[in-house]
């Protein structure tokens, strides 16, 4: 994948995310604001918003591994 493709697949994959997840990867990576400044923003723990990030990071390095094995088999 070159870097476009990338950088769609990307977003693509952000937009897949669950409501509070897309906007915690928006919030973090985007507008880099630090996660127990997002705790507060969010009204969860602390604990949650890095949870949260974790599976958002998963469920986007999955969706890219998807696309790339979809890619091989054409």
């Amino acid at each position: 994948m070159d870097k476009k493709e990338l950088a769609l697949e990307i977003h693509k994959a952000i937009n897949k995310l669950p409501e509070d997840m897309k906007a915690l990867i928006l919030l973090y990576y985007f507008l880099e604001i630090q996660q127990k400044e997002i705790a507060e923003i969010m009204g969860v723990a602390l604990g949650t918003v890095k949870t949260r990030l974790r599976r958002a990071r998963l469920a986007i390095k999955n969706h890219l591994l998807k696309e790339e094995n979809d890619s091989a088999n054409l």
